[in-house]
Order: structure tokens, then sequence, then C-alpha cells
């Protein structure tokens, strides 16, 4: 699990936490207010291609299915693009496509 820093940003009026990861540095989650409070008392760290995420024994619990709580075949995706923007205004929720499109 990649170490964690908790500060509240000033600068931007947002609440944020800050997740080092050894490949891509420091990088700044922003959070909803009401939010800040319970998840900022977990350690995060980068998980696969920077999705922010918990260890709870050996399962991993994603940040953005902690803000929403979708449920069962439901996926959560930002909406600008941006991982690292977990504010409700930019997260939704989506039917995860059973039939997914053949790559080539």
């Amino acid at each position: 699990m990649l170490l964690l820093t908790v500060a509240y940003s000033f600068i931007i009026d947002m609440p944020y936490i800050t997740v080092h990861s050894r490949k891509f540095g420091n990088c700044m989650c922003l959070l909803d207010e009401d939010d800040y409070e319970q998840l900022s008392q977990y350690r995060w760290g980068l998980h696969g291609r920077k999705y922010i995420a918990r260890m709870v024994g050996r399962k991993k619990v994603f940040l953005q299915r902690e803000i929403i709580k979708p449920l069962p075949g439901y996926v959560v995706v930002t909406i600008d693009g941006n991982r690292m923007n977990n504010t409700k205004s930019n997260l939704c929720v989506k039917l995860l496509n059973r039939n997914p499109v053949i790559r080539r």
C-alpha cells in the first residue's frame, strides 16, 4: 500500500487528499466536504491505472465506489475523465457493459 498524506486545501477551497506514489509522485485527489471527514481517516494508495483504493483484508475498496455506493453490475465513471476529481458532481453511475467491443 502506498503512503498517504491528508491535507485541507485553502488555495482551491476544496478538501483533498494527497496520495504519494513512487511512479507518479504526489497526486492531489479532490473530494466534497461531506465525504472528506469519513474518507480522510483511511490510508489510500494508487492501484492499477491510477485508481485510488485502500485495502480491507485482501480486498481492494475503490474510492469512487465508497463515495457513490453503486449496485452490483454498475460502474462509477468520471464525467471529465480526471480520476483525481472525485467530487459527487463529477461522478456518475453506468451499467457495466456485458458485451464489450472487440478491439483490434
